[in-house]
């Protein structure tokens, strides 16, 4: 028989989705494998279609003690029916759940995944002091702790006082030959937006919520033009900001010049178009799209935050840029844009670095890893 996995985790896009979809398409034929999450069509629909059975639990994304303890004993009855073998939770919102619920059944291992920071800890209802507490607690309920970057390894040492030897740096990785030679795709993604040949294409794709940046790379848009580099400018991604963006735009006189495709599911078609890629984020983990740009042979041109440094050395595979800097910014991609011969060779070199180092398999492999040893 199977031993069974419950993954659990709260509403998600981008990273944290692809990373949970990528181990239930690995280890789907090794373990039965059961995901609770929240009765969001897409997001489940994803998850089902590479072997993930679903449980839907309304799981919010901010962190709320009155709703959630309702939520902790709705998982905990889960937990109880299911009798799941190891439960891996993602993120501190699933971690707080899962944690509690999982009080009751103490035979049963818990693992954790941090993908990024505590950001924004204003927007929730418990002062961040609370969750440092409530983490170091709730810490012990966790047998093994996965960081996706050093930078998050520390912070979780550091900062919310976890206990280092439960704590495993495993990076994101990602289908390499995926985004190798999709020029052809690439032109007809242009095609389909209208944009005419031999303009050069900056962009990011993000969700658009605070922590991402987005705004900055408007900021930095507007300089590079007002510098006479003639350039498309693409912002893919779905989110929160989005209206506030677009007023953005309109306010920087970037009409016609910045364009929002809105959610690419083939991303590396997206990829292909572009000339540069922009991550101008205040606060990241380990950003699976950064690596994606890279595989994809692009230059890019990064924020230095958070487990960044760790897959972008600065110079040699890329640029890094101080978080929040629209001038260094715009200072960088018109260095790329002036220098196409530089430009290209940094993106090899960045292509390079990923294909040694960022891989679907050694990330899925270390992770089984440590279901193993806590079996």
């Amino acid at each position: 028989m199977k031993k069974k996995i419950m993954y659990v985790v709260r509403p998600v896009e981008g990273g944290i989705r692809e990373h949970i979809k990528v181990l239930i398409q690995y280890l789907n034929t090794s373990y039965e494998l059961v995901v609770v999450c929240p009765p969001m069509e897409k997001l489940q629909e994803i998850f089902e279609k590479v072997g993930g059975r679903i449980i839907s639990l309304n799981i919010s994304g901010k962190l709320d003690p009155f709703r959630d303890f309702s939520q902790a004993l709705l998982l905990a009855r889960t937990i109880k029916k299911e009798s799941p073998d190891l439960i891996h939770l993602h993120g501190f919102k699933a971690g707080f759940l899962g944690r509690i619920a999982s009080l009751g059944f103490p035979r049963i291992p818990v693992v954790l995944t941090v993908h990024n920071f505590y950001a924004h800890p204003d927007q929730s209802r418990i002062p961040f002091s609370c969750f440092q507490q409530v983490e170091r607690v709730l810490s012990r309920r966790a047998n093994g702790i996965i960081a996706v970057s050093e930078a998050l390894k520390r912070n979780l040492t550091d900062t919310l006082g976890v206990e280092d030897g439960k704590i495993i740096r495993i990076y994101n990785g990602i289908h390499y030959e995926s985004f190798r030679n999709n020029g052809e795709k690439g032109s007809s993604f242009k095609d389909e937006l209208g944009i005419p040949g031999g303009v050069p294409l900056v962009g990011t794709a993000a969700r658009l919520a605070p922590q991402k940046g987005v705004g900055i790379f408007l900021e930095a848009s507007r300089m590079i033009l007002d510098k006479g580099r003639p350039c498309i400018f693409l912002v893919a991604g779905e989110g929160p900001m989005k209206e506030e963006l677009e007023n953005r735009v309109n306010s920087l006189n970037l009409k016609g010049k910045v364009i929002f495709p809105g959610r690419v599911d083939n991303i590396a078609e997206f990829l292909s178009c572009l000339d540069i890629f922009i991550l101008p984020s205040l606060s990241e983990g380990l950003s699976i799209t950064l690596l994606e740009a890279l595989a994809a042979g692009k230059p890019v041109v990064a924020s230095r935050v958070g487990g960044v440094p760790e897959i972008v050395t600065d110079g040699v595979t890329g640029t890094l840029v101080p978080p929040g800097d629209p001038v260094s910014l715009a200072s960088k991609v018109m260095e790329y844009l002036d220098n196409p011969e530089h430009s290209k060779n940094m993106g090899i070199r960045g292509s390079h670095r990923i294909k040694d180092n960022f891989t679907l398999e050694n990330m899925v492999k270390r992770t089984e890893e440590l279901y193993k040893e806590l079996w």
